[in-house]
């Protein structure tokens, strides 16, 4: 057997037994008692952008009005503070829990661009400027079995300080032909 075949095999190995062995470890005492699971919680990243028209020729893809949006989002923990008073009667979200409060932080940017003409790369007068929306959203959540109601404040900053210009050269540098 070559050696390096051996090496990847014992790697293989090795590793589903380490992961097992730390599972094992960290698994509470059959006498002790369970505490409620904390509720679930996620990270995503959603990215819109008009290259994403994939039914058209690269070339032929728009890039105007909203053009190109990226939004990282974490769900999950408790509400934050300054949202209680507006939740009241409700604990942080569990496992199984009939009411309950929870939260969502998304950074999140936005960039719109005019309506430009083939034959003319500059925008008409009428035409949308072009604009950029940088943004921090917090949102607490009030859960129950039938209902979701959400509050969310966001902060942000347009034009220049939003980097929708830096952004928007960076995506046509490493893809020009979008």
């Amino acid at each position: 057997m070559n050696h390096r075949v051996s090496i990847a095999l014992l790697c293989l190995t090795a590793v589903p037994l380490s992961i097992g062995t730390a599972v094992a470890q960290s698994a509470p005492a059959p006498a002790a008692v369970a505490a409620p699971s904390r509720a679930p919680w996620t990270f995503s990243l959603r990215t819109d952008n008009d290259a994403f028209d994939f039914w058209m020729l690269p070339w032929n893809r728009p890039d105007e009005d909203y053009t190109s949006g990226v939004h990282l989002d974490y769900d999950g923990g408790d509400a934050p503070r300054w949202s209680h008073t507006l939740i009241k009667g409700r604990s942080e979200c569990v496992v199984h829990a009939q009411t309950c409060r929870t939260s969502r932080l998304e950074l999140g940017q936005d960039i719109y661009t005019p309506s430009v003409d083939v034959n003319d790369p500059h925008a008409s007068a009428s035409a949308r400027p072009n604009a950029g929306w940088l943004y921090l959203a917090q949102s607490a959540r009030a859960l129950s079995v039938d209902r979701l109601d959400e509050f969310t404040l966001t902060l942000g900053v347009t034009g220049p300080p939003s980097l929708a210009r830096f952004t928007q050269r960076l995506a046509h540098e490493a893809a020009p032909e979008f």
